[in-house]
């Protein structure tokens, strides 16, 4: 909109102008006009228009860059909350180590369950591809003189979101296979509530599988068994980790075994002297 008006004063930074309906106003100096000449200006020549508008500009300019720092710093948070993992590795060697994977098989987190594993220094391993992770686990085993060849290892194994992914299985399989070829490599799959109860135990996901699987068949594994084997089991040379349940089981079958050996001992003497 257009004014007309008469300059009253003239300062440093704006004129002081009687507009026709005898009000006055500030505006910007334009030529340095002098006291009483008439002019003609607009609503973006008023000072204090053209002022306030200035400071409006710089105060939303500013909100805008705080509100950005903010998306930032809550982002992280808020894609951190809302990581949730996907499925769970667990490696039984003598250290005890699980990983959680999200989808693509990163490793977003690492749990140490016993005291070997505590000893190792697993953090650069975070953030890595479950192969990348495995491989410089490998070399971090190697160089804590932990002899991997001809070992017994247990993988534990399950999906945490209740969905099954025959493909990603597959490769978590095929990437323990090829890294520790070397190694007698026992594979376990849980569920999430094997998970669950593994930890309130304190063991791996493969442990407690192991234990399952030795609670399930128990009776025909050991009636199969020689007494060596038996012993060997109970030494725990064999990979596979017993509950005292099992164990007690175990040995009074290793008993019975025993004294049916030294049976058969007295009657083959009794029949030599015969």
């Amino acid at each position: 909109m257009w004014y007309k008006g008469i300059v009253m004063e003239v300062k440093d930074k704006y004129l002081i102008v009687m507009r026709e309906d005898s009000t006055l106003v500030k505006i910007d100096i334009k030529d340095k006009p002098k006291v009483g000449e008439r002019l003609i200006f607009t609503d973006e020549d008023i000072y204090e228009v053209r002022e306030a508008k200035s400071l409006k500009k710089k105060n939303m300019t500013l909100f805008i860059a705080l509100a950005a720092v903010l998306v930032l710093c809550i982002l992280p948070i808020i894609n951190n909350g809302n990581l949730k993992a996907y499925a769970l590795v667990s490696l039984d060697i003598n250290p005890s180590i699980e990983f959680e994977l999200d989808e693509n098989k990163n490793i977003i987190n690492i749990y140490t369950i016993n005291t070997d594993a505590k000893s190792i220094d697993l953090e650069d391993i975070k953030g890595l591809n479950i192969e990348e992770g495995v491989i410089k686990l490998k070399g971090m085993l190697e160089s804590e003189k932990y002899n991997l060849k001809n070992d017994n290892m247990i993988v534990g194994f399950t999906f945490l979101r209740g969905i099954e992914d025959l493909n990603y299985e597959e490769d978590i399989k095929g990437i323990m296979g090829k890294n520790f070829n070397e190694s007698k490599v026992l594979y376990l799959k849980g569920t999430k509530d094997d998970c669950e109860k593994a930890k309130e135990r304190g063991i791996s996901l493969g442990r407690y599988e192991a234990e399952l699987d030795i609670d399930d068949d128990i009776e025909d594994i050991i009636e199969d068994m020689s007494v060596e084997e038996i012993m060997k089991l109970l030494n725990n040379n064999s990979g596979v980790y017993l509950n005292e349940e099992v164990k007690d089981e175990i040995e009074d079958e290793l008993e019975d075994k025993l004294e049916e050996g030294q049976n058969d001992d007295r009657e083959e003497d009794d029949s030599n002297n015969d």
